[in-house]
């Protein structure tokens, strides 16, 4: 997942919502607080995590798996 939210830390304040471009956060039923919500879709912009004023969100990069090669010719 490249997105993490501490829900500890989140006050459903929803400026991630608005400002992401690809729409990969959402409220929760309650609306007091927000989720990840199709993270494939994330292209790791970063600017929820920059405009969270609670410092809530990570957005955590992944590196694709490599398989050891067996040789090198």
């Amino acid at each position: 997942m490249p997105i993490k939210i501490d829900p500890n830390k989140c006050d459903g304040c929803g400026i991630c919502i608005y400002d992401c471009g690809v729409n990969v956060i959402r409220f929760t039923a309650k609306k007091d607080k927000v989720f990840p919500f199709g993270n494939k879709q994330c292209v790791n912009c970063f600017l929820c995590e920059l405009v969270c004023p609670e410092k809530a969100i990570e957005v955590v990069l992944t590196t694709p798996k490599r398989h050891k090669t067996e040789a090198v010719l």
